[in-house]
């Protein structure tokens, strides 16, 4: 994780729970970029009895939210990675269309959101050159919360930009 943490531009796709053990112990990130792909759930054991939990409206999806407080998953996020340029982006889908960006004769919707703006630029180029259409959601404290999984209200949505 080291090397690739040394890099100019970072995604961080890790499930939640092992978020800390993954991003502990890395050199000063001292301005670079970090993509936060991540949300706070975790994942069901298939066919385990959690499945079926009728408190959960997730389980039917495998998953189970994990309780942040009032915070949204950015501002924990951030907290592992001092000194980063951090953009959410590539987590408010399911991980099964990711791998299409193009489709339906269109581009699917990537949001991202940040507080630094040429961070999110750089970020859009990225989403653009892998066959994304990106949309700018703001800063972390208002896009972060609209796309975050499980429960802001552009988590899931798979828009397509013809």
């Amino acid at each position: 994780m080291a090397t690739a943490a040394s890099a100019d531009m970072v995604l961080v796709a890790v499930r939640w729970e092992d978020l800390g053990a993954a991003l502990s112990g890395l050199p000063p990130w001292d301005g670079r970029i970090v993509i936060d792909g991540t949300n706070p759930v975790a994942f069901l054991e298939p066919g385990s009895p959690e499945t079926k939990d009728p408190t959960n409206p997730l389980a039917a999806y495998g998953i189970k939210a994990i309780d942040i407080g009032e915070k949204h998953s950015s501002e924990v996020f951030r907290e592992h990675v001092p000194g980063a340029r951090l953009v959410k982006a590539l987590n408010h889908l399911d991980v099964r269309v990711l791998e299409e960006p193009r489709t339906l004769g269109g581009q699917r919707v990537q949001f991202y959101s940040g507080d630094d703006a040429s961070a999110k630029a750089e970020v859009r180029k990225l989403l653009e050159a892998v066959g994304y259409f990106p949309v700018d959601l703001g800063s972390l404290d208002v896009g972060g919360r609209l796309a975050a999984l499980p429960f802001g209200p552009l988590a899931a949505t798979n828009f397509i930009k013809i």
